[in-house]
């Protein structure tokens, strides 16, 4: 879900929320390929799979992503122009948190 509202002229605020969960129809184990697999798409800044649990049994566990069942995140944004740049370029600032 996503809500923009203008706060002020110009000004821009942003709320979204996301989140899933699956499982299997019949109860088996899920393949690791169903999982998710989160990074940028939730957290900004964070690599692809650089989110979630690990197998942490390997030697080098920041490859080894198993992936999750169930995830919820969110993100508070304001977007705003930047001063002496031209509107033309379609650039803008914003400020942000991401959970």
């Amino acid at each position: 879900a996503r809500y923009y509202k203008e706060l002020y002229e110009d000004v821009v605020g942003f709320i979204r929320f996301q989140g899933g969960h699956i499982e299997s129809i019949d109860g088996k184990p899920l393949r690791v390929t169903d999982e998710f697999f989160l990074g940028p798409s939730l957290v900004r800044g964070f690599a692809p799979n650089g989110i979630g649990p690990r197998d942490v049994g390997i030697a080098d566990a920041r490859s080894n992503a198993i992936g999750g069942s169930t995830y919820i995140g969110g993100t508070l944004e304001v977007q705003f122009p930047l001063p002496g740049v031209p509107r033309d370029l379609g650039l803008k600032g914003a400020l942000f948190a991401d959970v």
